[in-house]
């Protein structure tokens, strides 16, 4: 896996035994349904670029292309949201165990209603020396999920996967990845985030496990993940979704973007771009992190476009 900003190219994109191509079949028509033009049109060396895995024959269609992309992915994230379901309460699995007591529970949850702060396992494992292990078996139950060591963690292997604001946002550590077959493993501390890993899932093409740690080794990897170096990254806002895909089309036709990936999590459309490599090595790649703002005052999208460079 490359490393200081470089990365393979996700299952799903364009490639060769020397890297990129952007040679496509003849008879290949544009990605976007509404169009049946010559994908080959609109060549990578003219700003074309891949796009989700398919190619657009002009920067119109890439646009559309965009917003085919947007709607589907908040219907998925919608989807993946609701499919959590209800899950047994974790002080019931604890207490049917034999780990902890009812009094002692009870003696748990009052503290957290009296101090409106700090999760149950906290109290728990201050109030009864709770093993942090035994309280990772029992979330791995609640969760039906397998619980994880550390090991081997390699931070600048794994940082990459996931930029640094969502990771520090919804506390997901990128574990390892694994070959034959090819599966990534994202862990969290005390709950899985469905949302999270589904859209890890769509942006690398690849099948992505989710898993816990025990919190001692959780908040170790955290902190060694976070010293790594993440790929070059921008943080933008736009007043719309029109003004939000025109100056991404924008940015990926300037930039002359090899390949690019955009999924919706949580509120954040995450652009993932390919950039080329300097002489001829492994594409770079650069994230851009878009949120939309309450308010519709901003600037044009021309501005927006420049911001995220």
């Amino acid at each position: 896996m490359p490393q200081s900003g470089a990365i393979e190219m996700p299952a799903h994109s364009v490639q060769a035994a020397g890297g990129l191509t952007n040679r496509v079949p003849e008879d290949a028509v544009c990605s976007n349904a509404e169009c049946q033009k010559p994908a080959g049109r609109w060549s990578l060396d003219q700003g074309g670029c891949v796009f989700a895995g398919g190619r657009p024959c002009s920067a119109e269609c890439l646009e559309e292309m965009l917003r085919s992309t947007l709607a589907r992915e908040h219907g998925l994230s919608t989807a993946a949201a609701l499919a959590v379901g209800t899950r047994v309460r974790i002080g019931e699995i604890l207490v049917g165990q034999g780990v902890i007591t009812e009094a002692q529970l009870e003696r748990a949850l009052r503290s957290q209603r009296l101090t409106g702060a700090g999760r149950l396992g906290t109290w728990l494992r201050q109030q009864t020396q709770l093993p942090e292990e035994d309280f990772a078996a029992a979330l791995s139950i609640q969760w039906q999920c397998p619980v994880f060591r550390v090991g081997a963690f390699a931070p600048e292997r794994m940082a990459p996967f996931l930029p640094k604001p969502l990771v520090e946002a919804f506390g997901a550590l990128p574990l390892r990845i694994s070959r034959a077959p090819e599966q990534l493993t994202v862990c969290f501390e005390d709950r899985l985030d469905s949302e999270l890993l589904r859209a890890c899932e769509r942006m690398h093409g690849i099948r992505v496990e989710g898993g816990l740690l025990a919190s001692n080794e959780f908040w170790y990897g955290s902190g060694e993940l976070l010293k790594a170096p993440f790929p070059p990254l921008r943080a933008v806002s736009a007043s719309s979704l029109d003004e939000m895909v025109l100056a991404m089309t924008q940015t990926m036709v300037r930039d002359a973007v090899l390949n690019a990936n955009l999924v919706y999590v949580h509120g954040y459309y995450w652009l993932r771009l390919w950039l080329p490599g300097k002489d001829n090595s492994e594409p770079l790649l650069r994230d851009i992190l878009c949120t939309l703002r309450l308010s519709n005052e901003g600037g044009a999208e021309g501005q927006l476009a420049d911001e995220m460079r």
